[in-house]
């Protein structure tokens, strides 16, 4: 078997994924599987989804250590 076909087969087999929300503080926080870490955050274009502008906007933000979020 080759490795794309192996891949393939067990990401189909894993199933559709699952978003979670978390707050901070929380200690029940499922983290992310394949990448063996609790503290993840998962962002695409965010062209295309709401959420990703948002989770980029706090990151940049905290990064500049600003308050301000959406100013």
């Amino acid at each position: 078997m080759h490795y794309p076909d192996l891949s393939l087969a067990i990401i189909k087999l894993m199933g559709p994924g699952e978003y979670v929300l978390a707050k901070g503080g929380d200690v029940d926080v499922p983290g992310h599987f394949g990448l063996a870490t609790q503290d993840y955050a998962h962002s695409t274009a965010p062209n295309r989804r709401f959420a990703d502008l948002v989770t980029q906007r706090v990151v940049k933000a905290w990064l500049a250590m600003s308050r301000h979020v959406f100013g």
